[in-house]
């Protein structure tokens, strides 16, 4: 009898000890993104002028090493639909630890701020600095309310987020609505985009769209709403399928041709286009336009 008491206390204590071991080793399992070849495909636009076009852009990691005393790597982006070609720049260095992201606040302090918390459970608060393109000094309090799978990819996980001062204040239809205003696919960022971290769809004049995200060639997220492809014109062409540095037409049409923005050909054979940089095209068949993206 004494064994057996003894063999239970054993049990219990060694589940006590271990319960901060698994919550540790859950924070681990977030999926760390952040490596040379990560791609993230976003667009704005504005919701209070819905006539505007749309602005297309390309975020990516590279030169992963040593900065300011941690392993981190640049995040760089352009905008993909302007009529000069604009030219690539640093949005800053992240960092990658135990399930949360970092970036470099610019500066003589050069002081590492948290971006995102893809640990928080609902019911658990954080402060989060906020970053939309340049090292921002605001930062707020917000809870995570809600963890749920992604309904058109089980794998991820969303995380549905609000700014703690704002929760006294939610009126009736926001309450029975139960859309909160921050939304973070897990491991990848917000769902408006990776740079603009606290972007939420409550915002009135702005919208914001992450379309894809992918690492190297394997596509790991890509918007219901996205099929990379713009209409230019009303009429309805041959399906346009657009892939990683590939435009591929279907239907069998009679001529097809596909140009850059500044007007150069893209070579193509049997309506494959293929090893195309990112950047806005115009698709062209049997006289009909369309506008694509090519991540």
């Amino acid at each position: 009898m004494k064994r057996i008491t003894y063999n239970l206390t054993l049990l219990i204590l060694s589940a006590i000890i271990l319960m901060p071991w698994q919550r540790a080793s859950a924070a681990d399992e977030v999926a760390n993104y952040l490596v040379d070849g990560a791609t993230w495909l976003s667009q704005t636009t504005s919701t209070s002028s819905p006539d505007l076009p749309k602005t297309f852009y390309r975020e990516w990691t590279e030169d992963a090493g040593e900065i300011s005393g941690y392993e981190a790597i640049s995040i760089w982006r352009q905008k993909l639909n302007s009529d000069v070609a604009e030219q690539p720049y640093r949005v800053t260095y992240l960092r990658y630890d135990s399930g949360k992201v970092y970036f470099l606040r610019d500066g003589d302090d050069a002081e590492w701020k948290l971006m995102y918390d893809f640990t928080l459970q609902p019911g658990e608060e954080t402060e989060i600095c906020d970053f939309s393109g340049c090292a921002s000094t605001y930062s707020g309090k917000v809870r995570c309310m809600k963890v749920y799978p992604l309904e058109s990819n089980p794998e991820l996980q969303v995380m549905e987020l609000e700014f703690c001062e704002n929760l006294e204040t939610m009126d009736d239809v926001f309450t029975e609505t139960e859309e909160y205003g921050i939304r973070w696919i897990v491991g990848i960022g917000n769902i408006g985009g990776p740079v603009g971290n606290l972007y939420s769809t409550w915002i009135l004049g702005w919208g914001s769209l992450l379309d894809e995200f992918s690492v190297g060639d394997k596509l790991i997220y890509r918007s219901p709403y996205y099929t990379g492809v713009e209409e230019v014109s009303d009429a309805d062409v041959a399906e346009i399928k657009v892939l990683k540095g590939e435009i591929i037409v279907g239907g069998n049409p009679a001529s097809i041709s596909a140009y850059s923005v500044d007007g150069v050909r893209c070579y193509g054979r049997e309506g494959r286009f293929c090893d195309l940089t990112p950047g806005i095209y115009v698709v062209s068949i049997d006289g009909m336009s369309r506008k694509v993206v090519v991540p």
